[in-house]
């Protein structure tokens, strides 16, 4: 029979036994993971994928990017090719996964690359691994690739550790569900030749890549993060297994180190001992406070939280439990974490001490951890002894109060058997004298109950057994029977004290989780972030009696603002604080080590995007806060986090719906208003047209003049109904490419004959050699381009200004530069020009501010590029790059 402390925790046995059951009624999924492109993951898969399809699986290729790699275009060949399905996106197609014929197909396995993939709009699901989770809920196995950096948890490191930042991400959950990771590694050395030979990019992408994200530091570091990241899945997977099979002693494939955290100023010793071992060892470390009934002095107090933040600040993990043993308390937490070694102090001590305390925390720990090494590190300086570890304390704090309930109780037994002497006899005081023992354990301590027990039986002999008022056994009898009193008693004393405190400390992990429970069903009811805020300080107040404030960051821009609803009243230096912990993202104020004058302690609220917010929490009464309360206080917060997070998220999908739903509502306007313009608008045209053509010659000058300014205006009417429309067509798609060998070349000096007019005030020059290579593309789509691109020149740019246009072949695509020596475009963000209706510092009312944003979809939907930026010698420059006609 186990003991009760030694029983697998039901709730982790029960996620355990859910996990198993999840992976028998579903697809499995198989996870190649890397630390980089091109290290072999799509190759790795479809090797596999040929092994199973040789023993008779049915195996299919639902998406394989091949990026070109011969080896993996050789590796396609053979296997059952799934249909994509084409999307249209900005007037092209888009070949997406086809997930409808895939689930009717119902193969035994589908390969799925690329699984952090965004899909194009208009596809039922936004990310590539939604559609994997509904191919795994019909049954059907995956296999698919993935890269460390994708990771949403890990996007951040991986951010500050190659200046990159990760735009396809995906939740870290998927480890969860996926039934198998297999990782395959790569030396940098070996990726980076394998950059240089062409296997991975397009020579051109490589030279990129390879002085960017393709750095050895980089490339370690990534490679760093997979294996801690498949290392801490198999360790996930270990842990199942063990709790399954219900398995006590550790296994110990890996070393996990755990040390015991005192009250005491000799404890630092021991966490920094403890993280030399596992940094020397490579092995994960914890610290293990374990809550026992006595009560902490305000200087133990003080040592314990300095003990638990030290093992935070050194990587460690703290854990926490609630015992009235010590000992077994820190076996338990070892025995659910699968420690392999325990490391305990305990300091020189004279032997008195020593015999006195023979069965104490080391002893006993020695003596029960079974296949759990315990090291044991001496301290340097003899101990006092008073200065006790609340793990190490098996008795209670001397309270002068218990006494004085244990005197008077005596005291009034007393009384009372002598009245009811004459009618009970000796032997029935006695028993009432053993009741007042076992009453008593409710309210006083153990060393109490120890006293209580002796002091009644002297009371008992000295008073009224024979011969009374004195202390003199005359009947062997008598001698065992008050032997046999002190002992029942003091065992039942001990036995109530006990029951008394294990209930006492049921009632607190009850109310600490109620308090949970209650902050997360909550949580998950609110319907705004200002609830979420509410709902936490509430709950956070009354479970430990503090004023509490929360300040939320709502852009980079601006402070953190207080909600509302917080007790606690900030002046300028606790704001002062705040900040610092939002800025650092690191704990401060009272109770730590930073900033410690505060009246506050401040943490942060940290999300996978970076600090959003600080908690701050002043305790009414600091003889209360305890570090049971500060572990509290920081699963707390990350529910809390995780609500923000939610309605953060919630927030910025309403504000998407509401504008794409802006967006639809505006491209029906526009395109409407478009339309309706046409008709008066031609009939205008032609009619100011033919009214000039007749009656120039006869009317007068000024209204000459008028006439030409009138059709002036209806000319620029014109352009601008025709950028509407021709952003309606691309938006919707609508825009169809008639394409055609084009010589840019000629398509250029036509558009500059065209706008002769226009151009008269400025100079243009055109440095293209005769012959460039022909691209693919729509003449009027690219000439409308060009237009538009010029046209923009001549707004922007002053009278006399000079705009040179340059032509370069680089790889398979061919660039026209447009450098001009004007004012040049915002220096924040370059390409904000590109932006629909966007308007230069200096362009008049009449500018549509779409020429740009048009000129830019017409060239992404040839497939080709379109940028902007500011020449280092002042001016702007905007880049079109088309691919070669092949």
């Amino acid at each position: 029979m186990n003991k009760d402390g030694d029983r697998p925790n039901p709730d982790q046995l029960l996620l355990a036994i859910q996990r198993q059951e999840a992976t028998e009624t579903r697809g499995k999924l198989k996870i190649f993971l890397g630390m980089a492109p091109g290290v072999g993951k799509t190759y790795a898969m479809l090797r596999q994928a040929h092994d199973l399809k040789t023993k008779g699986v049915d195996v299919v290729v639902g998406l394989v990017e091949t990026h070109g790699r011969k080896e993996t275009v050789e590796l396609i060949a053979g296997l059952d090719i799934l249909p994509r399905i084409s999307v249209p996106y900005r007037g092209i197609n888009i070949e997406e996964l086809d997930l409808d014929a895939i689930i009717k197909r119902r193969p035994a396995l589908v390969l799925v690359d690329e699984l952090a993939h965004t899909n194009a709009p208009g596809g039922r699901h936004k990310k590539r691994y939604q559609y994997v989770l509904e191919i795994l809920d019909s049954g059907i196995d995956v296999f698919t690739t993935l890269n460390i950096q994708h990771l949403e948890s890990r996007s951040e490191v991986v951010r500050e550790i190659t200046g990159i930042k990760v735009q396809e991400t995906l939740p870290d959950s998927i480890f969860d569900v996926a039934h198998e990771i297999v990782l395959i590694d790569l030396d940098p050395e070996e990726l980076l030749k394998r950059l240089q030979e062409g296997k991975v990019y397009t020579p051109d992408r490589a030279l990129d890549a390879a002085q960017n994200f393709f750095q050895v530091g980089h490339l370690t570091a990534l490679r760093e993060l997979a294996l801690r990241a498949t290392s801490e899945r198999v360790d996930q997977e270990l842990q199942d297994i063990r709790r399954l099979q219900n398995v006590e002693k550790p296994w110990k494939a890996t070393e996990r180190l755990l040390v015991a955290v005192f009250a005491s100023p000799y404890s630092e010793k021991l966490i920094r001992r403890t993280r030399i071992l596992a940094s020397a060892m490579g092995a994960g470390w914890f610290g293990a406070y374990v809550e026992t009934p006595r009560q902490l002095t305000e200087e133990e107090r003080i040592l314990l939280s300095k003990n638990l933040a030290l093992v935070r600040e050194l990587g460690g993990t703290v854990i926490t439990t609630m015992d009235e043993s010590g000992a077994a308390g820190i076996l338990r937490l070892a025995r659910d974490h699968n420690i392999s070694q325990i490391i305990v102090g305990r300091s020189k001590q004279a032997w008195w001490y020593r015999w006195r305390t023979k069965n104490n925390l080391v002893s006993h720990l020695i003596n029960e951890s079974k296949d759990i090494d315990v090291y044991v590190v001496t301290s340097d300086a003899p101990a006092s002894s008073r200065t006790r570890g609340p793990i190490s304390s098996l008795g209670t704090k001397f309270v002068l109060r218990d006494y004085f309930y244990v005197l008077l109780s005596l005291m009034g037994v007393s009384v009372l058997g002598t009245l009811l002497l004459p009618f009970l006899g000796y032997r029935s005081v006695g028993i009432i004298y053993l009741l007042c023992v076992a009453i008593l354990a409710l309210y006083v301590g153990r060393t109490a109950i120890w006293v209580a027990a002796i002091a009644a039986g002297v009371l008992w002999d000295y008073i009224f057994i024979a011969p009374a008022f004195t202390i003199n056994f005359i009947q062997p009898e008598d001698l065992l029977l008050i032997s046999m009193f002190i002992a029942t008693a003091a065992i039942t004393g001990q036995l109530m004290a006990r029951l008394r405190r294990n209930q006492t400390m049921l009632s607190t992990r009850e109310h600490r989780t109620a308090s949970l429970y209650s902050l997360a069903r909550q949580m998950t009811s609110a319907q705004s972030l200002d609830q979420v805020l509410g709902m936490a300080i509430r709950e956070i107040e009354l479970l430990m009696n503090a004023d509490v404030a929360i300040l939320i960051r709502t852009s980079n821009s601006e402070p953190a603002t207080p909600h509302g609803s917080g007790s606690l009243q900030l002046d300028e230096k606790e704001k002062s604080v705040a900040a610092w912990v939002i800025e650092h993202s690191r704990p401060a104020g009272r109770f730590t080590d930073t900033l410690p004058s505060a009246n506050a302690m401040y943490m942060p609220l940290t999300t996978a995007n970076g600090t959003i917010g600080t908690i701050g929490v002043r305790p009414r009464n600091e003889s209360q806060w305890t570090p049971e309360l500060q572990v509290m206080l920081d699963t707390f917060i990350q529910q809390l986090v995780s609500g923000i997070e939610r309605e953060l998220l919630h927030e910025l999908a309403r504000k998407n719906m509401m504008g794409e739903e802006s967006e639809r509502l505006s491209r029906i306007i526009l395109n409407t208003v478009s339309h309706e313009f046409e008709t008066p608008l031609h009939q205008l045209e032609e009619t100011t047209s033919h009214f000039l053509d007749k009656a120039a010659q006869s009317m007068p000058p000024q209204a000459r003049n008028f006439g030409e300014s009138i059709e002036s205006n209806l000319k620029r009417l014109r352009r601008l109904v025709d950028h509407l429309l021709d952003m309606s067509r691309l938006e919707a798609g609508e825009l169809k490419m008639k394409k055609q060998a084009v010589d840019l070349r000629s398509l250029l000096s036509k558009t500059l004959q065209k706008l002769e007019l226009d151009l008269a005030q400025h100079h243009c020059r055109m440095l293209i050699q005769q012959s460039l290579p022909l691209v693919s593309a729509d003449p009027s789509a690219m000439e409308q381009v060009f237009t538009n691109i010029l046209d923009n020149f001549v707004v922007h740019t002053p009278e006399g200004s000079t705009l040179e246009i340059e032509a370069l072949v680089q790889d398979r695509s061919l660039t026209i530069l447009f450098r001009d020596n004007g004012p040049g475009l915002p220096p924040d963000d370059p390409d904000a020009v590109f932006g629909k209706f966007f308007k230069g510092a200096g362009q008049s009312l009449g500018g549509s501010g779409l020429g740009l944003s048009i000129a830019k979809g017409l060239i992404e939907a040839h497939g080709g590029v379109m940028s902007a930026r500011n020449c280092e010698a002042g001016g702007a420059e905007f880049s079109v790059r088309l691919p070669i006609r092949a």
